[in-house]
């Protein structure tokens, strides 16, 4: 075997592969990329890199701009599937986009709120909701006589390949990214007024189920393409939602998804000076001067 071979089935077994094959895939249905997108940790305040970003927006030079960013952490787990746990699937009512992790993200979905503009719908209407994921589940390969015990163990949450820990990294990483363009934002007006959504998603290569119990304590299980999985945060909901979409799923959505953000970009930016301008009042205040 060539160095080159070699080297390429060595890539394969790292996440880069992954990566490109995304961002492709995202830049194919019309959003713009960023690779490797770095950021500086909210909590640890260390830098650290982000898979992919993907941009939508509309902008009227020299006036104003509004944009949806999505924040993509990428995850293999082609051996052990993924399984969402829920304990009602619609999760009562909640918006991706209002309980997203960042300060501008919810300001802005408020403002469109109370500007009655019609906040998009990115993830097909079915979406289950889940309380949290776990994994760890591995099948026995014919003729393995070794304790299933052992190979079934769900992973801990510290556990850096755990999807918890992805989960985490995606809404890290959204808040700070917020932080950034909110800063942004405040630097630019009243010159330029302009207003970024950055949303967390895991994208993952692998299987991915939901689990619930149903009303008659019947045991549900379903694979799926997406969920909405609920993440502990400091924000006003005490929690966030991030949407984890398996590979074979996210391609049914991204031009969906980008079609239904570029239009309310358009539609919202006649808007642009207000929603900036309540990017920092109380959300009493935004109602009352928007």
């Amino acid at each position: 075997m060539s160095l080159q071979s070699k080297l390429l089935e060595w890539l394969r077994t790292t996440g880069y592969p992954f990566q490109l094959h995304a961002g492709r895939a995202l830049q194919s249905a019309g959003w713009h990329v960023n690779y490797s997108r770095w950021y500086r940790d909210p909590v640890t305040s260390k830098l650290r890199e982000l898979d992919l970003q993907a941009l939508i927006g509309a902008v009227r030079p020299g006036e104003s701009s509004l944009f949806f960013s999505l924040v993509i952490e990428c995850k293999s787990s082609s051996s052990q599937p993924w399984v969402g746990l829920s304990s009602s699937k619609d999760g009562g009512g909640r918006s991706f986009l209002a309980s997203a992790p960042g300060g501008m993200t919810r300001s802005f979905a408020l403002a469109a709120q109370f500007l009655e503009l019609t906040v998009p719908q990115l993830l097909p209407s079915d979406t289950l909701y889940a309380d949290s994921v776990i994994a760890g589940f591995v099948e026995d390969p014919p003729g393995d006589q070794s304790p299933s015990s052992k190979r079934g163990k769900p992973k801990e949450q510290s556990d850096p390949t755990s999807p918890h820990s992805a989960l985490m990294q995606a809404v890290s990483a959204a808040s700070a990214l917020d932080t950034e363009f909110l800063n942004t934002a405040l630097t630019a007006r009243p010159e330029i007024a302009t207003a970024t959504a950055l949303l967390p998603v895991v994208l993952l290569r692998g299987r991915l189920f939901a689990y619930t119990v149903a009303a008659d304590l019947q045991d549900e299980l379903l694979e799926v393409g997406a969920l909405l999985v609920s993440v502990p945060t400091d924000n006003e909901d005490r929690s966030t939602l991030v949407a984890v979409l398996t590979e074979e799923g996210a391609k049914a959505v991204w031009k969906p998804m980008l079609t239904a953000a570029h239009q309310f970009c358009v539609s919202a930016l006649p808007h642009a000076r207000r929603i900036a301008n309540a990017l920092t009042v109380s959300e009493s205040e935004m109602e009352k001067n928007i």
